[in-house]
């Protein structure tokens, strides 16, 4: 396997190099060595079906990151809930409602390796983020439906963002759209109990 270098100045010039390349590799074991004027790092790239590692051989200047980390589940998406301390009643709320809908199932990914939707959770700790399967796309068609009636009724409201991204990188978002200082509403305790989310209205 070879990896090529990106053209022009690297963007960390002034701090310690990075670089992300996206593989498409099968699962296997594969040597990976890092040239570097007369020194040569040797590095074993670990693929499974569920999970990616870097494992050092030898190594004099680069500093990799072995930790294991999960690919992203087929079929999966997570919902991504900012501001937890203002949208809580909503992050609940659309979470049970999906644990609810027929064709979708909660997934808690072992704490061995790293969530592939969020390695970090020290970057964001207002963010909440659940992962969930679904069996088929048009159970994704029910989910669209339900985000655009719970947007309507947080449309008003403030701080509330929800984002559901899915396994292939496509994203349905349901977000409030006013400010502290603009006339709002306070955060709704339910918002999936409308017709487009199968509730009464």
């Amino acid at each position: 396997m070879r990896v090529v270098a990106p053209d022009g100045l690297c963007p960390q010039m002034i701090g310690p190099a990075t670089l992300t390349r996206e593989l498409h590799v099968a699962p296997g074991r594969y040597a990976l060595l890092i040239n570097y004027r007369s020194k040569t790092d040797v590095f074993t790239l670990d693929i499974t079906d569920s999970s990616a590692a870097v494992v050092t051989e030898k190594a004099s200047y680069v500093e990799p990151d072995t930790r294991r980390r999960w690919r992203f589940p087929p079929r999966s998406f997570a919902l991504f809930c900012e501001n937890v301390l203002v949208a809580r009643p909503v992050c609940e709320d659309v979470q049970r409602w999906l644990r609810g809908q027929v064709g979708i199932t909660q997934l808690h990914l072992s704490s061995g390796g790293l969530n592939p939707y969020w390695p970090d959770s020290s970057e964001a700790p207002d963010q909440k983020v659940d992962v969930f399967s679904y069996a088929q796309d048009q159970v994704l068609d029910v989910v669209r439906r339900c985000f655009a009636e719970i947007e309507e009724r947080i449309r008003d409201a403030v701080g509330v963002f929800l984002t559901l991204r899915t396994w292939t990188g496509d994203e349905i978002t349901a977000w409030s759209r006013k400010a502290y200082h603009d006339p709002h509403i306070p955060v709704p305790e339910r918002v999936t109990a409308g017709p487009a989310c199968g509730g009464a209205g």
